[in-house]
């Protein structure tokens, strides 16, 4: 994954929750960090990622992710068996950061 995510530009990428819900709103308070322990994948279409969060109205999470040096993603999309997807993958152990929280109606944006 390091060799691949030192290939091309890195770009935003998006990962949907269906049914996931927080009660953040604006810019967090203090900074909110995460990591992930496992491989954390995403897309680099929007689109897709919208397209799978279930009904319009129900609730659900699409976190954007900015890629920076030291969490760059590898563009794994000529190996999948899904290339419509433009997935991207993490290695294990990359840290995220909360920046801002966006709400449009049921939907919010990470």
């Amino acid at each position: 994954l390091f060799k691949l995510s030192s290939q091309g530009h890195q770009v935003d990428l998006y990962r949907a929750l269906a049914g996931g819900a927080s009660s953040l709103q604006g810019p967090p308070p203090q900074p909110v960090g995460y990591m992930e322990r496992g491989f954390l994948s995403g897309t680099a279409d929007p689109d897709f990622a919208l397209q799978n969060l279930g009904a319009p109205t129900a609730p659900s999470i699409v976190f954007v992710i900015s890629t920076t040096f030291s969490a760059r993603g590898a563009n794994i999309q000529p190996f999948s068996l899904y290339p419509e997807e433009a997935e991207w993958t993490f290695p294990p152990f990359t840290a995220l950061e909360l920046l801002e929280v966006e709400r449009f109606g049921s939907k919010q944006l990470l």
